[in-house]
């Protein structure tokens, strides 16, 4: 056998080594998420909402509450704003949404306004869980009650074992720490988005093809594999005769 065959045989059975770990690696599903409006959740109560000094459009309040359930953004107001903003001076700053139904839930979190020192959530970040909407169970919290500044990153997640959800209440704490143009009164936090996911889960064990094409990859290369050793043995037989 020549060199240049060796190598071209030794790359061919790697390619299809490649090939086939690939293909048969296990599978991991996407992370699932329920808090959306195209998953039937919705928003059923709020503490306060924002309405001085701005001029709704697109439904104002109902396109603010919808944008917290949503990947797409609209804007509720007339300069361009589509996160909800809690209502001055809001002590006690709370969301809540049903699910829809029951689910299997182990993070829960929000993305909160990611303007340093406007409408920021600062002091803590609480999540309180309910099968019913009557007794509701500590989920986590970020922070503590103290009226320090503990909250840092505009990403807020609380990760739990797997445990069964329908209601979530979120809770910002209080109001920010910006003061309304010309005023005394402190301006409400900002919400982007609220979430309620299922993390990644290992697929069965035993591994499936990810593809037909794939599959025609893999058998491309074991193909031209056992050609070359056809026509290696094609030559030795010659060079015998």
């Amino acid at each position: 056998m020549s060199l240049i065959q060796e190598r071209a045989k030794l790359a061919s059975l790697g390619l299809a080594s490649c090939l086939l770990a690939g293909i048969f690696t296990p599978l991991k599903s996407e992370a699932a998420s329920f808090a959306l409006l195209s998953e039937g959740a919705k928003v059923i109560s709020w503490s306060s909402f924002y309405t001085e000094g701005l001029s709704p459009v697109n439904w104002g309040l109902g396109t603010a509450v919808a944008n917290l359930l949503s990947p797409t953004k609209t804007p509720w107001a007339s300069n361009g704003e589509t996160g909800f903003i809690f209502g001055l001076n809001d002590s006690n700053q709370k969301l809540t949404i049903d699910l829809g139904q029951v689910r299997n839930l182990d993070q829960i979190g929000a993305d909160v306004s990611f303007y340093p020192n406007d409408r920021v959530v600062w002091d803590y970040f609480e999540v309180r869980v309910s099968l019913d909407n009557v007794t509701y169970m500590p989920w986590g919290l970020i922070g503590a009650k103290d009226g320090i500044r503990d909250i840092t990153t505009p990403s807020l997640f609380i990760n739990q074992p797997l445990q069964s959800v329908r209601y979530i209440e979120y809770g910002f704490g209080a109001h920010s720490l910006d003061y309304e143009t010309g005023s005394n009164d402190l301006r409400g936090s900002r919400v982007m988005t609220l979430y309620a996911n299922r993390s990644d889960e290992p697929s069965a064990s035993v591994p499936e093809p990810t593809s037909a094409l794939g599959l025609l990859a893999f058998a491309a290369a074991f193909a031209s594999s056992g050609l070359l050793h056809k026509g290696q043995q094609k030559s030795q037989d010659n060079t015998h005769s």
